[in-house]
């Protein structure tokens, strides 16, 4: 007999998790409510059928019977535990969602002898025997089983499928035709590996370090338009590329031989090696280019986290506004390299600072509520001097750091500025 469950939350997570206990789940469990505080937003829209309730009516809904339990499906966990307790408090059974799947970690999955070695400290490189690989559907996240159908815990962890909602439901279906690929294959990247800082600082350190082993396989890679100029770049040929999101949702693979390189408890400063020796080959591959580039760049934001009062300051010190998403990954790295100060307010774009030259500035700013200077350490190794300006957290109107604009007080970006002027001269 199906449990009878209510799900409450039904933004991008919680729409995510009656999907997939639709497709995989369906024999154990019925979806018999669903309460979000939008719920009025949300039935006025339209969503697929579903009728969204008011909370405020959920323990009076329990006791009717409508429902056995409750899975809370709002992906931030502090706000899952609030709600969690609070309805245990009126006595309401609730939890997350939960694991469904056998997890196996590295150790227990079946391995290969290989022929390589990553040589790097701080990184591992695991060999795992038989992998069978299946796409989440909608999110297309590979997801690698072992043999016995247990999720491989290792790429599970490494690759940041914690909160991936397919990746904790889907199960494994037995093809009478199996998809094998007899070839040896690396998974690179991660789940954020769609995004140009991960793609460069979480991929092409693990390529680099497997080219350099003499590693000769296929590699299995998130492709983007610059994921493919920058494999381009570092000469790997388009017959050795499998393209992870190309994968269709409808088949199962069996990999025979699947390396795994990973670092270490993700610190960075094991990187930095690998990520210098990359750098400077793509540099030299590219060349400084013809013509005047600008020696002062501002780097304009176009996304979230973008700060609105800088660009009138640095046209007054005569930098260069530049949005680099308007350019090839080859001209960007380009405009690094000539520059003697880059202004870059935190996000992917300082990822090209691994491109500049040592004795070269970064001004780097952030909002009060995401100070996060995940650059830092290869900058510094490059000898390139660093000065990060942030928002007066008293000063904040911003709710959410992560994702909403900001400014920085005009004092301290004149200052950076002049600091900058007088470190380059």
């Amino acid at each position: 007999m199906r449990q009878r469950i209510a799900l409450w939350g039904y933004g991008y997570y919680g729409h995510d998790v009656e999907c997939a206990i639709r497709h995989y789940l369906s024999d154990r469990y019925e979806v018999t409510a669903i309460f979000d505080k939008k719920y009025y937003e949300i039935n006025r829209r339209g969503n697929e059928g579903a009728v969204i309730l008011d909370p405020s009516g959920i323990e009076d809904c329990y006791r009717s019977g409508l429902f056995d339990k409750v899975f809370v499906t709002v992906f931030f966990e502090p706000e899952q535990k609030r709600i969690i307790a609070m309805l245990e408090e009126i006595g309401i059974p609730a939890s997350d969602i939960g694991m469904e799947n056998t997890i196996k970690q590295a150790d227990a999955c079946l391995q290969f002898e290989p022929i390589i070695r990553i040589c790097q400290e701080g990184y591992h490189l695991y060999s795992f025997k038989d992998q069978n690989l299946i796409v989440a559907p909608r999110v297309r996240y590979p997801i690698f089983f072992d043999a016995d159908n247990a999720v491989n815990g290792t790429f599970w962890t490494d690759y940041q499928l914690r909160h991936s909602v397919f990746a904790r439901f889907i199960r494994p279906v037995r093809y009478e035709t199996e998809k094998v690929i007899s070839e040896d294959c690396c998974m690179l990247g991660d789940v954020f590996s769609s995004n140009y800082w991960h793609f460069i600082y979480e991929t092409l350190d693990k390529l680099w370090l497997m080219e350099k082993s003499g590693y000769k396989g296929k590699y299995i890679v998130y492709r983007t338009a610059f994921s493919e100029q920058f494999l381009n770049l570092l000469e790997i040929s388009a017959d050795r590329i499998i393209w992870a999101n190309d994968l269709p949702v409808d088949g199962q693979w069996r990999i025979e031989k699947l390396y795994y390189p990973v670092l270490i408890k993700g610190d960075r400063q094991y990187a930095s090696p690998a990520m210098m020796e990359m750098s400077e080959f793509i540099s030299k591959k590219i060349g400084r280019g013809e013509g005047t580039y600008p020696e002062r760049l501002y780097v304009k934001r176009i996304g979230m986290r973008k700060l609105l009062n800088a660009e009138s300051i640095t046209e007054k010190y005569g930098f260069t506004t530049i949005i680099p998403e308007e350019y090839s990954v080859a001209e960007q790295i380009r405009l690094f390299m000539n520059a003697k100060i880059v202004f870059c307010p935190h996000g992917a774009n300082t990822s090209n600072a691994l491109f500049m030259k040592e004795s070269t500035a970064l001004i780097e700013s952030f909002p009060a509520g995401w100070l996060n200077p995940c650059c830092v350490s290869e900058v510094l190794s490059k000898g390139i001097f660093y000065l990060p300006i942030f928002e007066d957290m008293h000063r904040s109107q911003n709710n959410n750091g992560y994702s909403g604009d900001y400014t920085v007080m005009p004092e301290m970006i004149e200052t950076a500025i002049r600091n900058a002027i007088r470190l380059t001269e």
